[in-house]
């Protein structure tokens, strides 16, 4: 499996499992409600606008289903990290202009250490926003294509082998993801 005609398949079913982790869309999917509320939403809203996330994910998804053949991995790829980065940006930007810090915590959460100010009604709207475009950007490219890549990288005889190795490295990543995140977003300044 290691040997030299392998190895740079290898390569690219780990590397795309480890930035499917890495895009910054799980730490958002993974903790959503923080975001919200950090938007400035609270209670039934916050679940409900953090629930609408995830019908999102599942329509943006089954397109995919029946175009990906035709667009190819590679374009969908390109596009989906392009405008995951816009939306990301889009998100901290909007949430960096228009909030501030909020040392110790907010409302008795020790995680969610950033608040959108009370007069920007426009920004938290566009925060939301933006995190629903993101998810529909990685639902409609790498979160399917993550899965259904690596297995055509490889010959039968290793396939089963060779894409569990990639396998391992998105759940590892994940792993990490759910371990560092929280103390990421509770060290915003």
């Amino acid at each position: 499996m290691f040997d030299s005609g392998n190895r740079l398949h290898i390569i690219n079913g780990l590397c795309v499992h480890i930035w499917t982790q890495l895009s910054g869309n799980n730490a958002v999917l993974y903790y959503v409600t923080y975001i919200m509320e950090m938007a400035g939403l609270a209670g039934n809203v916050n679940l409900i606008a953090s629930s609408i996330q995830y019908v999102v994910n599942v329509v943006f998804a089954l397109p995919t289903i029946l175009f990906l053949d035709r667009v190819g991995r590679r374009l969908a790829l390109l596009f989906g990290s392009t405008f995951m980065m816009i939306w990301l940006y889009a998100i901290v930007g909007t949430m960096k202009t228009h909030g501030h810090s909020v040392p110790g915590g907010f409302e008795g959460s020790s995680v969610v250490t950033w608040t959108m100010d009370t007069d920007a009604p426009h920004a938290k709207s566009a925060v939301v926003a933006f995190t629903y475009l993101l998810v529909a950007t990685y639902s409609f490219t790498w979160a399917l294509i993550s899965w259904c890549y690596p297995p055509e990288l490889f010959p039968v005889r290793l396939r089963g082998k060779a894409v569990s190795l990639a396998t391992s490295a998105n759940w590892a990543f994940g792993f990490a993801n759910s371990y560092y995140s929280p103390p990421g977003y509770e060290h915003l300044q």
